[in-house]
This record gives C-alpha cells, structure tokens and sequence, in this order.
C-alpha cells in the first residue's frame, strides 16, 4: 500500500487523500519518524499545509500527545476555517480527550459547517450534557434524532438528558 500511496502523490501532488493515505500506512508501520518528516514537508507547501497539519496532529496522537494534536488541529482550522476533514478530526480528538466545553465550540463550528450531520448534532448535544447544560442538550439530540431517527445511542443520550432534568421539566419535554 506505501508504493501505490506513494505513487499516487508523485502523480497528483496536490491531492489530499493521498497524502493522509501515505501517513496512516507510515503510522501503521510505527514509522511515526518518517511521518513527522512528511508533515513537515506538506506543511512548508502552502497547497498542503493543511494536510501537513492534519499528519502532524495524528503522529501526537498515536505518541499520546493530545494537547500537542489538539494544537496542530486548532492550527489547521484556523489556516483553514471551512475545511470540513480538519474539523471533524478535532471534533473528534475534543470530544474523546480534551474539555467538555472545548468540544461544545468545536462542535457549534462544525454543525454550522455541516448543518446535516447528525452525528455532529448527537456529539453536540452529548457535549453539553457532560457541561450540565440539559435544556441545549435535549434540544440538539432532538435534531440529531431528527435528522437520524434510527439512532438506538442517541435515543439514550436524549433520555439521560432528560433524566438530569427532573420529574417536573420532563413531562414538558417528552
């Protein structure tokens, strides 16, 4: 798989997935030395940089560096503020390893980026859950509900949130 990533980005410089592909197989192999490399390398391209930024935050994570991954996430977000791939990923690493209320504003980002993704709305609306906000909470599991009706987990996401609001304020809501 590294010689046909390689392949490919030697063909198409400019193309993302190839780049992040390359990177997750170096990962994979414990190569994180030649990743740091390759970040490095994409980051000194203005057409990569992004990219660069996204392989340097998944080498600290694999180093169990998340502060430092939440850095050069934050890093790529703000380089590139509507790209919907870097927020996701630090959607993701906050919601799973940093601040409650760091993941809310992440996340109030990414579903005004991407107003139909509800795992988006469910990780939203979790957030504000763990943050004791129970009101906003029941209120963005419902749209991530609304938006995947199926979802089992946010089914009992959305009754958690309206167990933290007791007796009185869940007949309203139900």
């Amino acid at each position: 798989a590294e010689t046909e990533w390689r392949m490919i980005v030697a063909a198409y410089p400019g193309y993302r997935s190839g780049w992040r592909g390359l990177g997750q197989v170096l990962l994979k192999q414990n190569r994180a030395g030649e990743v740091r490399e390759l970040a490095e390398k994409l980051q000194a391209d203005a057409r990569t940089k992004t990219d660069g930024r996204l392989l340097s935050a998944r080498v600290a994570e694999s180093e169990q560096a998340f502060d430092k991954a939440i850095r050069a996430l934050q890093k790529a977000a703000s380089d590139s503020p509507d790209d919907l791939d870097v927020h996701h990923e630090l959607c993701r690493l906050l919601f799973e390893r940093g601040l409650p209320t760091d993941a809310v504003a992440a996340l109030e980002r990414l579903v005004e980026l991407d107003p139909s993704d509800a795992a988006a709305w469910h990780n939203l609306g979790t957030a504000h859950l763990r943050c004791g906000n129970y009101e906003r909470a029941v209120a963005l599991l419902r749209e991530s509900l609304r938006l995947r009706p199926e979802s089992l987990h946010t089914r009992q996401e959305l009754e958690r949130a309206l167990d933290q609001l007791g007796p009185s304020t869940v007949k309203h809501h139900r």
